[in-house]
Order: C-alpha cells, then sequence, then structure tokens
C-alpha cells in the first residue's frame, strides 16, 4: 500500500526519526548560535530557532556547562559571566525573535486546521466534529511551540541555577557579592540572591497535555531597601522577572555583577552587569500565543461555516500538506534551507533567488532579506529595524566578516592584549605596523587576572617581530565551526545597509523587489479548480518519485529530490467564480 506524504510525515514524527534539517530534530546548535554572536547587538542571535519554534519541536540551545571546581576564583567568575552573557545575547533574543513572528504563525495553524476540517467535511462529520477535529491540531500546532518555550525557560533556569551552584561551592567566591535580584525597573533597591528552589509545577499545554515546569523560586536578602517590602512575598512561586504571562512585567530580573579582587584583596565592582530573564523579554509571550490559538479557532469556524454544504464529493485531502509540514520536508542539500522554509512556513515574504551582502553593526554578511510587507530593495538602501518593527533575514554564518576595534595597540613580547571579550569560535586576523598579518583562534585568548576585562594571546611563535604595534584586527568564523547552515535573524536595534545584491546566477544587480511568494492563509482565501487540479496531480507525482528514490533511511537530500515548487505551498490566488482552498466553494465570491 502506497504511502501518502501526511501519513510518511506523521509516522516519521510518532516514530522519533527526525526530516528536520541535519536528521537528528535538534536544528539549532550552540556552534551555530555562537557564530553569530558578533551580530548580537544589532539582531537577534539564535533567532534562527524564532521560525522553527511555531512549526516544530526542537531542542533548546544549551548554554550552560558545568566545568570542574577545581579552578582560580577570577576564572571561576569569569566562565560564570561568560555563561550569563551567551544567555543574555542569544536565548533572551530568541524569545524576542518568537514574539515578533508569533502573527505569522497564523498561516500555518489555520492551513492545518483546514485540511483537518477538509478530512471531517470528506467523512461526513457534523459541524460541531469538523470544528473540533480542527481545533485539535491547531491546538497541537500551539502546544509544540509552548513546549519550546518551556524547555528553553527551564534551559535558562539551569544556567541560573548551576552557575550559582558553581559559586557557592567555590572556596574563595562570595556568592552574594556578584548576585542580586532587582524588583523595580525605576528604582535601585536591589536584592541578594541566596538559593533557588527545586519545586515542580504542572503545566497544561493548548492540547491538553502536560508538561513539568520548574520555577526560579528565589529566597534573598535586602539590600539598600527603601520600605519595609517582604522580597520573599514578592518572589513567589512564579517570580518577578522569569514569568511567561503578562503579570509581574515590571522588574529588571536577575543580574549578574563581575567583580575581582584588587592585590590587597578588596572587590572591584566591573561596569558590566549580564540580566537574565528580563520581564520585557519574556512577558508576555505565553499570553500572546493563546491569544493568536483564539484568533485561529475562531477563523476557522466562519470558514467551516461556509465551506461545509459545498465540498466537492471523492475529494481525498490524504496528499495535502500544510506549509509547516512542506518546511519540514525541505533538505537543508536542497536549494531551500531549512531557515528559509520556515519563513516561508510562515507566510513572512521571501525571495529565494535573490541573495543581499548586508552591513549590520559594522559586521558584513551575505543572506537572504525578508521583507515583512514586501516591497522594492536597492543597492545603498539602509533599514532601521526595531523590535516593534523589525526585519527578518537568513544568514550564511560562513560569510561574516568585520572589523575589531577592542585591543590595545602595543605589542611586548609577543603578546596581544584585547580590552573586550573575544568572540567565541571567531579567528582574529592581526595585522602590525612591521607588514606582518597573523591569524588566531578566539580560544587563544584567555582572561588576566591582574586586569578585569581584558584578554592576552602570547603570538611570540607566529610573529618575526615581538615588539610591534597592531595596525587592524579583523575576524571571521572559525572554519570547523562553520556548518554551512543559514541562520534566519530578526534584525532589530540597529541599521541594516544592504552593500550588494546578486541573483541565482550571480550576476549583480542594482534593485530587485520581495514580494509576498503567496497568499497567506485567511478565512476566506480561494485556489481556482485548474489550479486545485494541478496541485493534486503535481502532489502525486512528487510522492511517487519519493517512492521510488527513498532509502530505507532516508536523511537530509532523500525526502524530496529538486524540492518544493513555489504553488505547493496551498497557494491562495483570490479570484472570483472559483473552488475555495482545498477544493471547496462558497464565501468570498
Amino acid at each position: 500500500m502506497k504511502m501518502d506524504r501526511r501519513t510518511f510525515m506523521r509516522r516519521s514524527a510518532a516514530a522519533g526519526t527526525a526530516v528536520a534539517v541535519g536528521g537528528t530534530g535538534t536544528i539549532y546548535s550552540s556552534e551555530e548560535a555562537e557564530a553569530l554572536v558578533p551580530l548580537a547587538p544589532a539582531a537577534v542571535a539564535a533567532g534562527a530557532t524564532a521560525g522553527a519554534w511555531l512549526i516544530r519541536e526542537y531542542d533548546p540551545l544549551s548554554i550552560f556547562e558545568n566545568d570542574a571546581l577545581d579552578i582560580a576564583r577570577d576564572e571561576r567568575i569569569e566562565r560564570v559571566r561568560e555563561s550569563w552573557m551567551r544567555q543574555q545575547n542569544a536565548v533572551d533574543k530568541t524569545i524576542r525573535g518568537v514574539k515578533s513572528l508569533i502573527e505569522y504563525a497564523y498561516n500555518d495553524w489555520i492551513s492545518r486546521g483546514k485540511i483537518d476540517a477538509v478530512e471531517g467535511m470528506v467523512a461526513g462529520d457534523s459541524v460541531d466534529q469538523i470544528k473540533d477535529h480542527a481545533h485539535s491540531h491547531v491546538d497541537g500546532r500551539v502546544a509544540v511551540s509552548q513546549k519550546n518555550l518551556i524547555k528553553q525557560h527551564q534551559e535558562m533556569r539551569r544556567t541560573v541555577d548551576g552557575t550559582i551552584s558553581q559559586l557557592v561551592d567555590h572556596p574563595d567566591v562570595d556568592v552574594l557579592s556578584h548576585l542580586e535580584v532587582s524588583l523595580s525597573q525605576s528604582r535601585d533597591n536591589y536584592y541578594w540572591l541566596k538559593s533557588v528552589d527545586t519545586d515542580t509545577e504542572t503545566w497544561t499545554l493548548a492540547d491538553g497535555s502536560s508538561i513539568d515546569v520548574t520555577p526560579l523560586e528565589i529566597t534573598v536578602d535586602e539590600k539598600d531597601s527603601f520600605d519595609d517590602i517582604d522580597p520573599t512575598t514578592l518572589l513567589s512561586s512564579t517570580p518577578r522577572g522569569v514569568e511567561m504571562d503578562s503579570t509581574h512585567s515590571s522588574g529588571k530580573g536577575l543580574v549578574f555583577r563581575p567583580s575581582s579582587l584588587d592585590e590587597d584583596g578588596n572587590i572591584q565592582w566591573s561596569d558590566a552587569t549580564y540580566t537574565l530573564s528580563r520581564p520585557d523579554i519574556w512577558s508576555g509571550i505565553w499570553t500572546d500565543l493563546e491569544n493568536m490559538r483564539s484568533k485561529v479557532h475562531a477563523d476557522l469556524d466562519s470558514w467551516v461555516d461556509v465551506a461545509i454544504d459545498e465540498v466537492q464529493s471523492g475529494m481525498s485531502p490524504a496528499s495535502l500538506l500544510s506549509p509547516g509540514e512542506i518546511s519540514m520536508m525541505m533538505s537543508e542539500d536542497e536549494s531551500d534551507p531549512s531557515a528559509v522554509a520556515n519563513m516561508i512556513a510562515l507566510g513572512v515574504p521571501v525571495d529565494k533567488a535573490v541573495e543581499y551582502r548586508m552591513k549590520i553593526d559594522g559586521i558584513e554578511v551575505w543572506g537572504i532579506l525578508h521583507l515583512p510587507d514586501g516591497g522594492s530593495v536597492n543597492v545603498g538602501d539602509i533599514y532601521r529595524p526595531t523590535v516593534d518593527d523589525p526585519l527578518f533575514a537568513s544568514l550564511d554564518p560562513s560569510t561574516m566578516s568585520g572589523s575589531w576595534s577592542e585591543y590595545q595597540s602595543e605589542v611586548s613580547g609577543g603578546v596581544v592584549t584585547f580590552t573586550s571579550t573575544p568572540f567565541p569560535r571567531v579567528l582574529y586576523s592581526i595585522s602590525t605596523s612591521h607588514s606582518e598579518t597573523v591569524e588566531v583562534p578566539s580560544s587563544e585568548f584567555s582572561a588576566e587576572s591582574s586586569s578585569a576585562g581584558t584578554y592576552t594571546a602570547d603570538l611570540s611563535g607566529l610573529l618575526d617581530n615581538q615588539i610591534t604595534s597592531i595596525e587592524s584586527v579583523t575576524m571571521r568564523p572559525h572554519p570547523d565551526y562553520s556548518s554551512g547552515q543559514m541562520v534566519t535573524m530578526t534584525l532589530a536595534d540597529d541599521q541594516v545597509e544592504i552593500l550588494e545584491i546578486r541573483d541565482e546566477d550571480g550576476s549583480t544587480m542594482d534593485s530587485t523587489s520581495t514580494d509576498e511568494p503567496y497568499t497567506p492563509q485567511s478565512s476566506d482565501n480561494y485556489i481556482t479548480e485548474e489550479e486545485w487540479s494541478e496541485m493534486q496531480s503535481t502532489i502525486e507525482d512528487l510522492t511517487e518519485q519519493y517512492e521510488e528514490e527513498k532509502q530505507p533511511n532516508p536523511g537530509p537530500g532523500a525526502i524530496l529530490p529538486g524540492g518544493i515548487p513555489d504553488w505547493a505551498l496551498l497557494v491562495g490566488a483570490g479570484a472570483g467564480g472559483i473552488l475555495a482552498l482545498f477544493g471547496l466553494t462558497g464565501g468570498g465570491r
């Protein structure tokens, strides 16, 4: 018996057989996040997961590493600082990317619901049964997003809990000198962090399933309090700064403030602070997902009420795929990488045939630009996106390059000094006044215990002139950690300049347009009968091609040779005298 594509997808998912990029189910890694850390000031580093969060289940970005305890005090503090910095630059900003894309999840969720509604219509179910059936599959989609959110929240909590334990267990570190929490953005009353509770709660997801959640319960001591506030009352089972609903949104979150000891043993505070679980990042996202779920339910009900009486007899929806399912079928080895496929599935405008060389906060990188409202793009255009009005781009980390200005110009004994933390998994090309250029990986730099915030690398074995000065420093990704996989980012907070545009043949061009590749789903969009017939026929052909060419254990590249054509994204044409989406008539004629 021939297996249709949807059956294949669902059986694969049920068996735990990954059809996502990489064949592992984990469509994002810490290496890929770190490859784009230099872009963090301007973009949501780790935003690659943003589109995927709303389509498929994924493993959370893991930052914390359980290091050995027998290391020096300053190195322990530095490692904790790096863990918090990476969390702040990656995970929290991923949440911002997800919040920016929730409105686009509508496209995939309502498509999924329509397909299941058609199944109920063909089976002769009642209107209530059809709606319940459609709602249940939408709820399954929402539950995936909720589960991803919770898993990432728990990973953030693991970093907090783990780093606190590492500081508490170190004999030379006073944990109360480094970790603090503030209850208000407008006041400076801080509370020292003492411990993290481990009680678990059970959260119910949209589809009725449940997941255990360990909240960030904090016991604190007051410092410099301006009134008689009981902090243990305010920081209850869902404390300020770490909740995922819309309550308690005024706190600053958890703050790590690194320090060092001077030669007399006195604490010297750093000006830099690293904050996790910022309420303006996390609060509201759970509510946003619930609100979008309600909207999809309501629009599906309207669609079913119109379409129920006009379903075509004999129609089978078994070969139909929602945009999200199509996204998961796209292979990284084909022309539509996963990062781009996710954006297509969400209905974000994508022109896959055009690449842009962009300058983002001083870093140059090639990628595909997704303008939420479409429109033309010209060489020299400068965009200034914000969190409320973002741009999206699928970027190739292997093409990233940029300059580095955080260094001391003097070189003595071949020792180079950086005045800021080197980006991980990056190669630095250092040119000197003696016309020498050497390349050194960031792993060669180590923190200086005698001078907080400085990092040195001994290049005496590479430099002929060991007393010299630095003329310039540039950086690029380390090839050992460059997967070639595109990463989707939510661009916000800084300017994006278009430096070059080229088409799929490599020819440069001065301008192009980025229009919607297809009409996103709604409660009343349609396709023609001719397009419907063509869609059915072509999907059958592709299914047969897959059946003929699949391997016993298909991996990336063996799913659909040749990729998915644009029309297979369940297009809505909006013309009159036509059949409704998936062969239905009615409404909007």
